[in-house]
């Protein structure tokens, strides 16, 4: 990935990250460079997390984006509304398969989650899975009950491709020990409501 303010050819969470040390606002919302936002996603995103100031981060429902224009949905082993703690890491770890219960692609972030958990994960093909399951198992989320992401497919997407990566089974098992460790440790909102009464 090829981004004018790296200098050099990075890959999507070095990118993420050197874009996240640049912003200073409140939200942070993910996106692909391939997909599509719904036209009222960022507003209904960021009003959810204006709604629930425990909650870390937004989601909504992703849509395929077929290659002639088709829009497929899929149904959600979750439902909508405040997502306890460690809710999306429990669905997403009894899935077979490690099936993603919601989306990463499309998560509007609170900026001060991600800065606790370190940006986005340094993982082959997986950056924003682990960054979204470090996130549940340290903070409340909430889903929101309408489609704010069109998840691009064709050929030429990354994921899509042949890949000789072997350490994929490797990394879920790093996902899943990290979030054992956070999920033991006092939650980010607890956190941040310590930090604002000690300053």
């Amino acid at each position: 990935m090829d981004v004018a303010a790296n200098g050099t050819g990075e890959g999507p969470a070095v990118t993420r990250n050197v874009a996240l040390g640049r912003v200073e606002a409140e939200f942070v919302q993910n996106a692909d460079a391939d997909d599509e936002l719904e036209p009222d996603a960022l507003a209904l995103l960021a009003g959810a997390l204006a709604e629930r100031p425990r909650a870390g981060f937004a989601v909504g429902h992703a849509r395929d984006l077929l290659p002639g224009g088709a829009l497929r949905a899929h149904e959600l082993p979750v439902g909508a509304g405040t997502l306890p703690r460690g809710a999306l890491l429990d669905a997403w770890s009894d899935e077979g398969g490690y099936r993603l219960p919601v989306h990463p692609a499309g998560v509007m972030w609170r900026r001060d989650l991600l800065l606790a958990l370190g940006g986005w994960s340094a993982l082959h093909g997986m950056e924003d899975t682990g960054l979204l399951m470090a996130a549940s198992a340290t903070a409340e989320g909430v889903l929101v009950d309408a489609p704010t992401l069109r998840y691009r497919k064709h050929s030429g997407q990354l994921s899509a491709r042949r890949d000789d990566f072997v350490g994929g089974g490797r990394q879920i098992e790093l996902v899943r020990q990290r979030a054992a460790v956070l999920r033991a440790l006092p939650g980010w909102a607890e956190r941040s409501m310590t930090a604002c009464q000690a300053g």
